[in-house]
């Protein structure tokens, strides 16, 4: 989720809304997700399409959003969340998620 602020108010309508996307050293993957004609609505919470690719599950990850023209995004002290207990802290998790199974290859057992 990414809130734009004004941004989108100011940017040519020749620029996609960001440079990159990054959750910790891994940089995302929005291609055909995301073009110039995808407008950000300002001062609006709203959600980002894009893929993080071959990371492995992990927490506690600062993203790191460069917004075309105005240089990177401030991470709210709001954005990060925590169990019950408090003891295990995150602002971003990444979750893999499994896209196609094949009885014709792997193993039975879970190789």
């Amino acid at each position: 989720m990414i809130n734009p602020a004004s941004c989108p108010t100011k940017l040519p309508s020749s620029y996609e809304p960001f440079y990159y996307l990054k959750i910790g050293k891994d940089l995302t993957d929005w291609e055909g997700l995301i073009d110039v004609k995808t407008k950000l609505t300002a001062n609006r919470i709203q959600s980002v399409p894009t893929t993080v690719g071959e990371s492995s599950p992990s927490k506690s990850e600062n993203p790191d959003v460069n917004l075309s023209m105005f240089g990177r995004a401030f991470i709210r002290e709001s954005a990060k969340h925590c169990n019950f207990a408090g003891n295990d802290c995150w602002t971003v998790r990444i979750h893999p998620r499994v896209d196609k199974i094949s009885s014709a290859s792997g193993y039975v057992d879970g190789g």
